[in-house]
């Protein structure tokens, strides 16, 4: 028997499961090696990690793969910008493995030894896995093993951390585990006590402080010794050239006591600060102001009468908000809104939309590379992080919060968000037109929200194109053409979502005639989506080679930048190639359920999917989809039920109510069953509808602007 499993090894050039070809070799230890494969299935790079085994131990063998089960359930808990999304678990050949997101660049370890990284940029790692620690925290998740190897850094000069390998996670209020890394342990961990948030705060302080510092945090001449310091012995002092603020930072972090160290949500903020304050390109910026465990952000908005200012700066606002809030305009919005922020930098209406203005230029916006997908995922986190910190009373700060976990795939938040927007501003047009989009989405109503997104707002064309369809696709055509006829009559026939709509219709019914219509028509390919609709169109008359198809549905795909943009190319191009080839067909459609579809309608009823409905994988692609959203619903459904029951007069004070959060099943409604998993007391006192509060627990990765 072998006392040290080894992980197997893979050549470059092999292919893994009959799906993974290698291309390199990321790493190795202890607990497997990670590779960057091809997934030829939807032709991806993404990561696979084996796990090493013992063949001649079978209990270890199965404890290890419930090991990565654990890692897996755990990871999937947690969808934040600063966490590499885990996407699936498998054995084979005996060997346990799981494909995660590729992350390129260096270890965080790399980089120490390198010795590239400056201390702004230790500053900004530190808020960057701090954000990712809230948000992990928040779903009630543990890492306990943070370390320089599981910090991947990327972006380029301007490194931005992802916290990876969930190896040893366990859910809040039940780990009390030893395991970890013994330079990074907290001393909570070697006592084998109940463990917190707390235990991963002392191993970010133990990993910044070796970056500030290039030594470990505790003295000992051995990795025992050091391990074994942190129980009764002070961390080393940092050197004199560290910043004031920063240091103190770290060494609270690094507090004997649990209790003493801040938490990941108010270290998000206070490093935000450091990091704002060490920039020379941000200007002046205060370096204290971060001495409270449960600290709120310095960072404040001027709410002023917009008609007082000189200039028409309020006009300007408006007008850029008009543009923003209908289809397209992000670019121009944006540069008029920057330059009222440039006259007024804390103006709160500004601020929140700049935010919106960022948050639909990131969803909406073709790209090239990894690096400028990022780029523009960070510079909206940052900007609604701005906003909800500084301009919390506006609802459209909320509607950008909701928008940017919408297209990120997080629509259990996007929809809290989406009520908090409502609560301050009943009549908010947009935030219903999302909402009504996301309960149509979701088969639960949201027909009667897009026709009030309407009628609050006759611009919001967009609210009743998404109407139309669901009356296409229920045979309700006549109500379809009706709203379908507005929408084009009010932008003149110019409509993007009119015109898409129309493209798929002829997919869906296989209509020749008004295919070649619509290529005279819509002209030149534009926007990617409908570079792969009119390729659909293109195969559907005779014009383009299936081939082509393909390539231009690959190629849209490669080009968007947010996740919920991504899964929309796949819906479309799984409707154009599913009469014509359906295994791509439904390599598509495994792709919307590994990306953030939500759309359980589309799958339900759309019918072009009809050569699909009889394959394995698109049942078990629809039983993905139909788990995202009986949780994203499940909350709620609960609080409606609650608050049904406040409205009758029942006594709510002498029972807690509770919803599960983190089961992988929720039950459906009138089931006798009752959820598992983790539970919420929704009578809680806290103020869990404050968006700041909101903000703090969830964290949509409040960067500062870089």
């Amino acid at each position: 028997m072998s006392a040290h499993p080894i992980p197997p090894v893979l050549r470059v050039g092999e292919t893994f499961a009959e799906r993974y070809v290698v291309e390199e070799q990321l790493g190795t230890g202890g607990m497997g090696a990670v590779y960057r494969v091809l997934d030829t299935f939807v032709g991806e790079n993404i990561a696979l990690k084996l796990a090493a085994i013992d063949s001649a131990d079978p209990v270890r063998a199965e404890r290890l793969w419930e090991l990565q089960r654990g890692e897996v359930t755990m990871a999937r808990r947690v969808a934040h910008p600063h966490v590499a999304r885990v996407f699936d678990l498998g054995r084979h050949d005996g060997i346990p493995y799981l494909t995660m997101a590729y992350v390129p660049g260096p270890t965080l370890r790399g980089a120490l030894r390198a010795g590239a990284l400056t201390t702004l940029d230790i500053a900004r790692l530190g808020h960057d896995i701090a954000s990712a620690l809230a948000a992990a925290h928040a779903a009630g998740v543990l890492h306990l093993d943070l370390k320089p190897e599981n910090v991947v850094l990327t972006g380029g000069a301007t490194p931005v951390a992802v916290l990876v390998d969930f190896g040893i996670a366990r859910a809040l209020g039940t780990a009390s585990s030893g395991m970890g890394t013994a330079d990074y342990i907290s001393p909570e961990q070697l006592e084998r006590s109940s463990l917190t948030g707390a235990a991963d705060v002392f191993a970010l302080g133990c990993v910044l402080h070796e970056a500030l510092s290039g030594r470990h945090a505790f003295t000992g001449r051995s990795r025992r010794e050091r391990m074994l310091a942190r129980l009764d012995a002070d961390p080393r002092a940092l050197p004199d050239d560290v910043p004031a603020g920063l240091a103190a930072l770290v060494r609270r972090c690094l507090a004997r006591e649990p209790g003493e160290r801040p938490t990941a949500a108010f270290l998000e903020r206070a490093f935000a600060e450091q990091g704002l304050a060490l920039d020379p390109q941000s200007g002046p910026s205060p370096t204290s102001g971060t001495s409270g465990t449960l600290g709120t952000s310095g960072t404040s908005a001027r709410r002023v009468d917009l008609g007082a200012f000189g200039g028409g700066l309020g006009r300007r606002l408006a007008t850029a908000r008009r543009k923003l809030l209908r289809m397209g305009g992000e670019d121009e919005s944006l540069a008029e809104i920057e330059s009222v922020l440039a006259v007024e930098p804390r103006l709160d209406v500004g601020l929140a939309l700049r935010a919106l203005a960022l948050v639909r230029l990131w969803h909406r916006s073709g790209v090239h590379t990894d690096a400028e997908r990022h780029a523009l995922a960070e510079r909206a986190a940052a900007a609604v992080a701005d906003a909800v910190a500084a301009a919390s009373h506006l609802a459209d700060t909320h509607l950008a919060d909701a928008l940017i976990a919408d297209y990120g795939g997080d629509i259990a938040y996007a929809v809290r968000a989406l009520r908090r927007a409502q609560t301050l501003e009943p009549l908010h047009a947009f935030s219903h037109e999302v909402l009504g989009r996301i309960e149509l989405e979701g088969n639960v109503g949201g027909v009667d929200r897009l026709l009030l997104a309407h009628d609050l707002d006759a611009g919001q064309l967009g609210a009743l194109a998404t109407a139309a369809r669901e009356h296409f696709l229920t045979g309700r055509d006549d109500e379809g053409e009706a709203l379908l006829a507005v929408v084009e009559a009010g932008q003149h026939g110019r409509h993007l979502d009119a015109t898409a709509l129309r493209m798929r219709l002829c997919l869906w019914r296989r209509d020749r005639a008004q295919a070649r219509r619509l290529q005279l028509l819509v002209g030149p390919p534009g926007l990617v989506a409908l570079r792969v609709l009119q390729a659909g169109l293109g195969v559907l008359i005779g014009e383009t080679s299936v081939d082509a198809l393909i390539e231009a549905a690959a190629d849209a795909a490669q080009r968007t930048a947010s996740p919920k943009r991504k899964s929309h190319i796949h819906q479309l191009a799984a409707e154009a190639l599913a009469a014509v080839a359906p295994d791509e067909a439904i390599r598509h459609l495994v792709s919307c359920a590994r990306q953030p579809l939500s759309d359980l309608r589309w799958l339900d009823a759309c019918p072009a999917l009809d050569p699909l409905r009889g394959s394995l994988a698109f049942v078990e692609a629809r039983g993905v989809v139909q788990q995202r959203v009986d949780r994203a619903f499940a909350v709620e459904r609960v609080v409606e039920a609650v608050r049904f029951r406040s409205a009758q007069g029942a006594p709510l004070g002498s029972q807690p109510q509770f919803v599960a959060l983190d089961t992988v099943t929720v039950q459906p409604m009138g089931s006798s069953q009752a959820p598992t998993g983790t539970l919420v007391d929704l009578d809680d006192d806290g103020d869990d509808d404050d968006a700041a509060a909101a903000a703090t627990r969830r964290v949509r990765s409040a960067k500062p602007n870089r």
